[in-house]
């Protein structure tokens, strides 16, 4: 059985459980937003039994193959609005989720992906020093809460962006003589700053050892948070499709979202891995949906024979 966990408004999350239903691959899945209503029970000896009860589901640990994670910070969830942070139903959901977390680290079958492996993704510093040991180049980087710093930095450069160093989205913008104003913000918070790399950017997702490549026109800084963004599928070379599985898999992950830029003298740099990808909107064929379907159904399967997958892109946003 594939088990899932996390919202079932979240995109990704959609896609596996109707994709894995069609196939008629089991699937269980528990909702988040129920998290009061959810135990977790289990015993300890050389492996973890037990049993996850929540609304229509009662889940043995033991029939459990793969797992598919994508839990919301549950302090965020509009259930917890009116919930005191030292009641009882807070410390209830914060121990359903921790044993989530648990079983996820100690799981023997197939998590996608463990939260160890993810957790590089809370530090952008340590997470560049991995992509430069596996061949990516990358941005000249400056940590800092020193406003001076920073001043040297940007005269040094001349353009130059910023951004959060953990794993909390934040908008990408470069630095403009209006911001000069405000560096000593930077005090009060560690700020990553970047050397400005002019060039293409691209988002590959990797899922085991497949290579889904997407190419971004963007006028704005953050792509993100652009109404004028244009993607299109991409090619890459058969070297950097590589270079780009094999970071993934150092990593520990399973399934991953690469930020590349190919700057305008032909150098591929990597700003990021996404450990969790939120990938919907950069699947417009459903390709990588139903690659993510696929893997998570072949651990239990053996094997793609017999499996028909259709309109996994009517489920895309």
């Amino acid at each position: 059985m594939v088990v899932l966990w996390g919202l079932m408004e979240d995109t990704p999350l959609a896609v596996a459980y109707h994709g894995l239903k069609q196939l008629g691959v089991p699937v269980s899945f528990i909702d988040q937003r129920q998290i009061l209503e959810c135990t977790f029970s289990c015993s300890l000896s050389e492996n973890i039994s037990g049993e996850i009860i929540a609304p229509g589901v009662r889940l043995s640990l033991d029939e459990a193959s793969v797992l598919y994670f994508r839990p919301y910070n549950f302090e965020s969830l509009d259930v917890f609005s009116d919930i005191n942070r030292n009641s009882r139903e807070w410390a209830r959901a914060a121990q359903f989720e921790d044993a989530m977390m648990l079983w996820a680290e100690t799981f023997p079958g197939l998590v996608v992906n463990r939260p160890s492996a993810m957790s590089s993704n809370s530090s952008k510093p340590y997470q560049l020093e991995l992509i430069r040991q596996h061949g990516f180049a990358t941005p000249e980087t400056l940590i800092t809460t020193d406003p001076e710093s920073v001043l040297q930095f940007w005269r040094k450069h001349q353009r130059i962006i910023y951004k959060s160093i953990s794993s909390s989205r934040s908008i990408v913008s470069q630095l403009s003589e209006p911001d000069l104003a405000t560096l000593e913000d930077v005090v009060c918070c560690p700020t990553q700053f970047q050397r400005f790399i002019d060039g293409m950017d691209y988002r590959v997702h990797v899922i085991d050892t497949k290579v889904y490549a997407c190419k971004i026109v963007s006028p704005h800084d953050d792509y993100r948070y652009s109404t004028n963004t244009q993607m299109e599928p991409a090619i890459l070379d058969y070297e950097l499709e590589q270079r780009c599985v094999r970071l993934t898999r150092a990593l520990g992950l399973h399934f991953s979202g690469i930020d590349l830029r190919q700057s305008i003298n032909g150098e591929w740099y990597c700003f990021e891995v996404n450990p969790s990808p939120g990938y919907t909107c950069f699947d417009q064929s459903g390709a990588i949906s139903r690659a993510l379907v696929y893997f998570l159904a072949r651990a239990i399967t053996k094997g793609e024979q017999g499996l028909k997958l259709v309109d996994i892109p009517k489920l895309v946003c």
